[in-house]
């Protein structure tokens, strides 16, 4: 027996409706009575709703966990690009400032050195955040993997 037009669309319209999907739900989602359950529970043994169904939550899982996971790694990669951009930049900064100081003979200052200091606080700073960002990124990969609840 072939699935007929009419029975894929119940059976889209079956998916469509998640995890928590019923034959019943979908009948009241359409209007029916609760008569056309069973020419909806007659197609649904038929065609295989249920495993079809259950295969294609498993495959958009897999898929919503993979574009999870690449989303994480290139957010993890700009940070990282960002930071050791700036640290770049601070170091060159930091630099500059000496350099400064030891073209005009004269040593750095208290608050040349107290800008400095920041400047290495705030590197400290930024690696304890990718440190905490890492973290959560992996308890939601954690919670990925453990699949829809």
């Amino acid at each position: 027996m072939r699935e007929t037009s009419k029975a894929l669309s119940a059976y889209h319209a079956y998916v469509a409706l998640g995890p928590g999907r019923s034959l019943a739900k979908l009948a009241e989602t359409w209007g029916k009575s609760r008569a056309y359950v069973g020419q909806l529970e007659r197609w649904s043994s038929a065609f295989g709703w249920v495993a079809r169904a259950s295969a294609h939550d498993a495959a958009a899982f897999a898929r919503e966990q993979a574009e999870a996971e690449a989303a994480a790694r290139q957010k993890s990669a700009e940070e990282r690009e960002a930071q050791q951009k700036r640290r770049q930049e601070d170091e060159q900064a930091i630099r500059e400032m000496f350099m400064r100081h030891i073209n005009t003979g004269v040593s750095p200052t208290a608050a040349t050195q107290i800008q400095a200091g920041k400047l290495l606080t705030e590197h400290y700073l930024i690696a304890d955040e990718i440190v905490q960002l890492k973290e959560e990124l992996a308890e939601i990969r954690r919670n990925l993997e453990k699949g829809p609840s």
